[in-house]
């Protein structure tokens, strides 16, 4: 019993790998892997690429060979989360492990949408399909928690980010300053890449002058975000001239051009995100000043954060936001430390 509770964590750690190489691309569904495994080797694997294409259990089965067909009959099909079991842009997987004849499924973790929480299980049982369920329950919950948290609360997964010099100092008043070395900044990119949007206030907007591109990496450019209650954002600014696409709350009545939208706004974050959810910003980078930052901590209005201390000691200047919570990874990029904080709330092992 021992060797196959192991042997079943194993192929679902393979399914949470894989399931996270999904990336924005799919908005609103969860990441999902799933492998097909048969007499302990794995004849077919895949994940959810992108939105309204084919799940995790389409792809796994399109990846075995000819060769391997007819074992399909004969394997048991592991998978992150609970396989749906409605019609919706794609057909649903329940009918296509039905129809495969796969004689066992091993799942994580039931799907929190009331569409299918534990109804795909109930149907793949009621057709003679042996399911196990609960496998590395918590870490599966963990990799779908932007698609909980986009289902439940109607706003964007929000990621922090700021760079540090070794004594605690995001910058200096009214100076631009790197911190961080051309690792930490490749890295930054593709954090980047990863979001629909990115958001500063107003100061961090004039003081830098801030691209906000992606442009070490591939992914695209995230949607800059500006958070300006008067408009004082100069004209000649990259977020405004560069011909890339900028939104800018504003509590002020401006009219928007070509490149630029101006969002009328009372300035309340939990509105701009619910608006922001609206406009299909699921996941959004928050990259601006201690300010900025320190709103959406007070807030609690976070889900994970990263904060890259480079080797500078600037001795003065703007202290860096104080953050509590859970320390998951920790890790050096040429000298600078790059460390990934989730709050204390969240389960994730």
């Amino acid at each position: 019993m021992l060797n196959s509770q192991i042997e079943h964590e194993e192929y679902i750690n393979r399914c949470f790998t894989l399931a996270l190489r999904g990336d924005k691309k799919v908005k609103t569904n969860p990441r999902v892997g799933a492998i097909l495994v048969h007499n302990k080797r794995i004849i077919g694997e895949g994940y959810h690429h992108e939105h309204g294409q084919a799940h995790a259990e389409v792809h796994a089965l399109q990846s075995v060979t000819i060769q391997d067909k007819h074992l399909i009959k004969e394997s048991t099909l592991y998978v992150s989360l609970e396989p749906c079991c409605f019609e919706g842009k794609t057909g649903a997987c329940t009918n296509l492990i039905i129809e495969h004849q796969i004689p066992k499924v091993i799942i994580s973790t039931l799907d929190p949408n009331d569409k299918v929480s534990g109804k795909g299980v109930a149907i793949l049982r009621n057709h003679g399909v042996e399911v196990l369920t609960g496998v590395l329950e918590t870490k599966g919950k963990y990799v779908i928690r932007d698609f909980s948290l986009l289902l439940n609360k109607k706003r964007p997964f929000i990621t922090l980010k700021w760079a540090k010099s070794t004594d605690n100092f995001v910058g200096q008043i009214e100076k631009r300053i790197s911190i961080s070395n051309e690792q930490s900044q490749l890295f930054v990119h593709r954090l980047r890449s990863k979001n629909d949007g990115i958001l500063i206030g107003v100061n961090t907007a004039i003081v830098d002058n801030p691209q906000l591109t992606n442009r070490l990496s591939s992914g695209g450019h995230p949607i800059r975000i500006v958070l300006d209650s008067h408009n004082k954002t100069p004209k000649e600014s990259s977020l405004k001239s560069d011909g890339h696409m900028t939104l800018i709350y504003t509590a002020t009545s401006v009219e928007s051009n070509k490149n630029v939208t101006y969002i009328n706004s009372n300035m309340e974050l939990e509105t701009i995100l619910e608006d922001l959810f609206s406009r299909g910003i699921y996941r959004l980078m928050v990259e601006g000043g201690p300010s900025i930052l320190k709103s959406f901590i007070k807030a609690s209005l976070w889900d994970e954060a990263f904060v890259i201390t480079g080797t500078k000691k600037l001795k003065k200047g703007i202290k860096a936001p104080n953050l509590e919570g859970q320390l998951i990874d920790n890790y050096q990029l040429d000298g600078d430390l790059i460390q990934r904080i989730i709050p204390n709330n969240v389960k994730y092992r």
